[in-house]
């Protein structure tokens, strides 16, 4: 698909209140679909799994889907990894983290995400209440970086958080670990460098991990189905 079918696609969405999964990765949607599927999903509520991740959206598309985000309520699961995001997409979804209550499970893998917005996504998550999985693999952050996103972390609702491939040394790994069972939050380290121990089977216990989530949220929520 490509960004002339994305006005169809968001006329579709405003018609429709019974659709709760959308999987439309993998095309060529840049900033006009985004900006299309933007307005639709201001005012829908019942799409509650959403996909878009490997197109081609960036700029001033990516900064209109995290101004929805900050405003809808119907989406408890929004894939948008492998997306350029660049700063004002990003600095967007930061803003929506901190002010969506619906959220459940947020994937911003490889978007560009810069290490010095940490410090802002730090005090988003210590103010949402409903964020359980956050995927930040595969970004340009740095040690430093990740010591400021700790400190956010302690006071969020997160259970799981997603830092794959992301260079850290065995000392930054040791701290997180004990982080980890302070506070009950389970990270995901994949192939991060350094010298620290690789978990192994990370995929596997990922793909568990969302399981127990989906079984977890079922009672508050409706579980979507792939």
């Amino acid at each position: 698909l490509k960004d002339d079918s994305a006005g169809l696609l968001a006329e579709m969405l405003r018609q429709n209140y019974t659709l709760t999964t959308l999987v439309v990765n993998k095309n060529q949607f840049s900033c006009v679909a985004a900006k299309a599927l933007s307005s639709a999903l201001l005012g829908n509520d019942s799409l509650t799994e959403l996909d878009l991740s490997w197109n081609k959206i960036r700029g001033k598309g990516a900064e209109a889907l995290g101004k929805m985000l900050a405003v809808n309520t119907g989406l408890i699961n929004l894939n948008v990894g492998f997306n350029g995001l660049d700063g004002i997409g990003t600095a967007a979804f930061i803003k929506a983290i901190k002010t969506n209550d619906h959220i459940v499970n947020l994937n911003l893998i490889n978007t560009r995400f810069a290490g010095s917005q940490c410090k802002e996504l730090a005090k988003s998550l210590a103010s949402n209440t409903t964020l359980k999985i956050l995927k930040m693999g595969n970004n340009p952050l740095k040690e430093a970086d990740l010591e400021i996103l700790q400190s956010g972390l302690a006071a969020s609702s997160l259970h799981i958080l997603g830092l794959e491939d992301i260079p850290m040394g065995r000392g930054l790994y040791e701290r997180l670990t004990k982080f980890e069972k302070e506070h009950g939050i389970v990270i995901h380290y994949g192939n991060s460098g350094g010298n620290q121990r690789k978990r192994p089977m990370t995929a596997l216990t990922l793909v568990l991990d969302e399981l127990s989530l989906r079984y977890w949220q079922a009672g508050a929520h409706p579980v979507c189905e792939r």
